[in-house]
């Protein structure tokens, strides 16, 4: 019978590897650049939830200091692999579930690609093109930056597809497509300009931030917006800590601030507190938006 730490390690790795694969796969078949982008944003997006849920089970697992603790810590760890191997598109499927009732049969989901959910979309988004271009010139920049903010990378590359199959009509025309293609060749590493927080935090507020984000909106709205600004700091997002205590550089979108500070209205506690959160740095950070709002 296998012992509470053969479950859990094998939970995790299994859940580690479904990640994996799922994040690779478009990359592996694509030569196009621009989808090759698309498809590992895609990826990284789809493994999101999987991958922070696997982190908190991982910081849990290093706390448990009994065996019931560890116990329960390895149910939940084979509990996400059963819905990773399920629901993640992609992932797997040579695992023997454990959430099964007698007879059930295992199901998983088809692996997808970014490109098929953009050709969803094609009919909406070719008819939002053909209007913006049939305006003037001066509107081919406004339109190249709302791709860049609104659309990203993969409604710039679907503009780029749509752009490429048509001729242009005259020379305000052609001049707009080739604005739309410049942006869009160039979006993956360029962004249009955000309104940008600095923020210092130390290990312990990292790790309260981390515990409290499965807890409370307002803790995930904050923790998920942070960017680090050097490989500490992305450490630091993964509760690995190299340089102690720190304190660990990040930027944040005042977006992301201002979700967050909404957040805390239904959280229970505070209106611009987190609950059980004690950090100068966030107080300071939601007081600087508070008066921004005003």
């Amino acid at each position: 019978m296998p012992t509470v730490e053969d479950r859990y390690k094998s939970a995790t790795e299994y859940v580690r590897r479904a990640v994996s694969t799922v994040e690779t796969r478009g990359i592996r078949y694509t030569i196009d650049p621009i989808s090759g982008i698309v498809e590992w944003y895609a990826g990284k997006t789809k493994t999101a939830e999987p991958r922070n849920q696997l982190a908190r089970i991982e910081a849990r697992w290093l706390r448990a200091a009994t065996g019931d603790a560890r116990n329960e810590i390895a149910r939940d760890a084979e509990l996400l692999a059963d819905r990773v191997e399920e629901s993640l598109p992609g992932a797997p499927q040579d695992r023997a579930r454990t959430n099964l009732f007698e007879g059930e049969p295992p199901s998983g989901t088809p692996a997808t690609s970014y490109a098929q959910e953009v050709d969803n979309q094609a009919d909406e988004v070719s008819g939002w093109l053909r209007a913006k271009t049939s305006s003037a010139t001066r509107e081919a920049s406004s339109v190249g930056k709302w791709l860049l903010v609104g659309g990203g990378i993969a409604l710039a590359w679907k503009g780029v597809d749509y752009l490429r199959r048509r001729s242009a009509a005259n020379e305000t025309e052609s001049a707009l497509n080739a604005s739309l293609v410049s942006a869009a060749r160039n979006s993956s590493s360029r962004r249009a300009p955000a309104e940008m927080c600095s923020i210092s935090l130390t290990a312990h507020e990292i790790e309260a931030l981390h515990f409290l984000s499965s807890r409370y909106a307002s803790a995930d709205a904050l923790f998920s917006g942070l960017v680090p600004t050097n490989d500490d700091a992305n450490q630091a997002l993964e509760i690995e800590f190299v340089d102690g205590n720190g304190p660990y550089e990040f930027q944040i979108r005042r977006a992301d601030v201002r979700k967050a500070l909404r957040a805390t209205k239904n959280d229970g506690g505070d209106y611009g507190a987190i609950p059980n959160l004690r950090s100068d740095a966030v107080e300071w950070l939601f007081a600087d938006e508070t008066n921004h709002e005003r």
